[in-house]
């Protein structure tokens, strides 16, 4: 730790104790300056004076400097009241009252908000009430009771005394701290506000004058438009000045015996006056702080606004920034008018930014796809589709097109997203041939293949040796997988082009159950895995292609097949739900994991059985599966816990059609694909 040497402290302490020294001689000097000119013969009776500035000098160098000053005026109060020829026990009376007074008012008005201003209705109605109001009770009841108490006074006065006392001691602080804390602001006056400034305070001095000097008519209500031209135009800092020159005027014309105050006694006189600039001093305080929070609510709402527009700013500079960064080109319309677009909207089209302003969006796409413009428009779904369009050079290229309503700079318009789908469209192409070539060129060979396979051990009975036929088998289970895959990739294209065909027919389930629970009842039994079926609602009928149904249904058992366990059940369930019926295949094996379920159903997602490699599957049957369910009108899903087993299920609707009598299943049910898909 470093030690100050005792040297440096005592230099640090001697400028500190010299500048509290000048700060309480200053102190101690205003307050009795203004205490004697309070107790001038002219306003005082018996030391108890209707005018007494120094009760708001004291509160406001308490504000000002804090506690610490309160010796000064506890001197200063002694020393004037002693000089007026009051014995000593009694001017330490008064002036132990006054002190008490001012420190008294300063605690009241003191809160966590309170930061030595009067600029809000809170503060000065706080400063009304409780300083100038209650505290001065406390200094005028001191005050009368020690001037009773030693005789100075009779207690048949002490009403009387105690009015003056309190009436002085309040105009004071009405008065004196408001001017010092709204004119402790240094801020500088613009140069048009000081000739308005010194207009207005020529006019006042002239209005005083003429008031309380000259006429003896009650218009002293002739001050109160120059007290609200001081609130609005010069806050509390013009108020407190022209409530200061006021005061000053009104008191020497009244002390002169002028102005429509003046009466036999100057005493009464001033009584009068003090309570009619009370009245001056709480109207004008209130109107300046009114004046106040409302130009402070101004321009706090000012700000909100510019910050908020300020915002908005950087917001639109961002999206657009963001606009002009994506690749898509993106126009917004009025009908059919460009109002704004970005710069890929233009390159689109090879155009400017500037030429593609304002043109009908009809000379940007060729004139066979202008209805299709028009019926996409008019549709208030934000669904994709395909135009064709038109290039400056006269070309055309293909693009997709994303409408939706928007408002535009307070009307409504319409905003396009538009892409260039040319790469696209040549992909498709190439898939298409790609499909084309497997379905067409690998297809029947690898068929051909996989029967000469089956064919190849009967032909060369006891010419093969253990390992030859182990490789030949091998081959087969790989030959059935490959066209396994090959089949579920040409239905996943017959699918995704929509070119999958359903041959819908009111049918009996239990029949097509059966048929695919035989179909792959061999499939389950090779992996040592038994099907039982627990039919419920065999005679409903249901509006399904049959082949598409058992391929659903095959997909899920085999699926469930290679998760059972050896020895296990696979169990198929058939009951009724509200307006439908649900088949259920419920498996014993370990469960789907948690982070692979979101997954289940997505293309070529894949969770392989454990101890099962070689029958792995291709990732497609439970893609294919909801496709088909969806397309025949209902819903697939599963629930799995791990460790207990799975239970795939699907909804589908029952047939509409009521009263056919259930047919035979082989008239009513097609005869299905000769396919083992897994």
């Amino acid at each position: 730790m470093l030690h100050t040497p005792r040297t440096d402290r005592r230099e640090l302490a001697l400028p500190l104790l010299l500048e509290e020294s000048i700060l309480q001689v200053a102190v101690f000097l205003s307050y009795l300056i203004s205490a004697q000119f309070g107790l001038d013969p002219v306003f005082a009776r018996m030391n108890v004076s209707p005018v007494w500035p120094a009760s708001g000098i004291a509160l406001s160098a308490i504000l000002l400097f804090g506690y610490r000053v309160w010796p000064a005026i506890l001197a200063a109060a002694f020393v004037a009241n002693f000089t007026t020829g009051l014995p000593p026990l009694i001017a330490i009376g008064i002036a132990v009252g006054n002190t008490l007074e001012c420190l008294l008012g300063a605690f009241l008005l003191r809160g966590p908000s309170f930061h030595n201003s009067l600029d809000s209705l809170h503060h000065v109605f706080r400063f009304l009430f409780l300083s100038a109001g209650l505290s001065t009770a406390l200094g005028a009841t001191a005050g009368v009771a020690t001037l009773c108490l030693t005789g100075v006074a009779q207690w048949g006065q002490s009403a009387t005394l105690w009015k003056t006392w309190w009436l002085g001691d309040a105009t004071g602080d009405l008065f004196i701290v408001p001017l010092v804390l709204a004119w402790k602001d240094r801020s500088p006056w613009h140069k048009r506000s000081i000739l308005e400034i010194t207009l207005f305070f020529v006019l006042l001095v002239v209005a005083g004058r003429f008031i309380f000097f000259y006429t003896s008519y009650p218009i002293a209500h002739l001050i109160f438009p120059f007290l609200i031209w001081a609130a609005f135009r010069f806050g509390n800092r013009g108020v407190t000045a022209a409530l200061l020159v006021l005061s000053a005027i009104a008191i020497w014309g009244t002390v002169m015996g002028h102005g429509p105050f003046s009466r036999e006694s100057t005493h009464d006189s001033l009584l009068l006056l003090q309570t009619f600039l009370a009245a001056w001093a709480i109207t004008g305080l209130v109107m300046a702080a009114a004046v106040h929070e409302r130009r402070r609510a101004e321009r706090g709402l000012e700000e909100r606004v510019e910050s908020r527009t300020q915002e908005l700013r950087e917001s639109e500079g961002r999206f657009r920034d963001l606009i002009e960064a994506t690749m898509e080109g993106i126009a917004i319309l009025d009908e059919r008018q460009l109002l704004d677009a970005n710069r890929s909207f233009a390159r689109l089209f090879r155009y400017d930014l500037r030429e593609v302003m304002g043109k009908d969006f009809f000379e940007l796409v060729s004139k066979e796809t202008h209805g299709t413009v028009v019926e996409k428009t008019r549709e208030e779904t934000a669904q994709p589709y395909e135009l064709v369009g038109l290039r400056k050079d006269g070309t055309t290229f293909p693009m997709e097109v994303v409408g939706k309503r928007c408002t535009y700079r307070g009307r409504p318009a319409r905003v396009k997203a538009v892409h260039d789908v040319t790469e696209r469209k040549r992909t498709e192409r190439m898939k298409d041939h790609l499909i084309s070539v497997v379905s067409h060129e690998l297809r029947a060979p690898l068929t051909s293949v996989l029967g000469a396979l089956g064919t190849l051990p009967s032909h060369l009975t006891g010419r093969l040796t253990s390992d030859a036929d182990a490789l030949i088998h091998i081959a087969q289970r790989n030959s059935q997988r490959l066209l396994r895959l090959i089949d579920r990739i040409l239905d996943l294209e017959r699918i995704g082009s929509g070119k999958l065909s359903l041959d819908l027919h009111g049918l009996e389930l239990g029949p097509l159950v059966e048929q695919a629970i035989d179909m792959n009842r061999p499939y389950a039994e090779g992996l040592g895995v038994r099907i039982e079926l627990q039919d419920a609602v065999s005679t409903a009928k249901v509006n399904v292609d049959a082949d598409a149904f058992i391929q659903v249904l095959t997909n899920l058992l085999t699926n469930a097949a290679k998760f059972s366990p050896i020895g296990g059940t696979i169990t198929i369930a058939v009951a009724a739900r509200e307006g439908g019926v649900r088949i259920s295949v419920i498996d014993r094996g370990s469960g789907i994991p948690e982070d692979f379920r979101t997954s289940v159903f997505q293309r070529f997602a894949r969770a392989d059985a454990p101890g099962r490699e070689e029958q792995r599957g291709s990732g497609l049957g439970l893609s294919i599966s909801k496709e088909i369910v969806e397309a025949l009108g209902g819903t697939i899903a599963f629930e799995s816990k791990e460790g207990i087993g799975t239970e795939f299920y699907f909804d589908l609707p029952l047939c509409p059609e009521v009263g056919e009598s259930p047919g035979h299943p082989d008239q009513n049910v097609p005869e299905p694909r000769k396919s083992e898909k897994a």
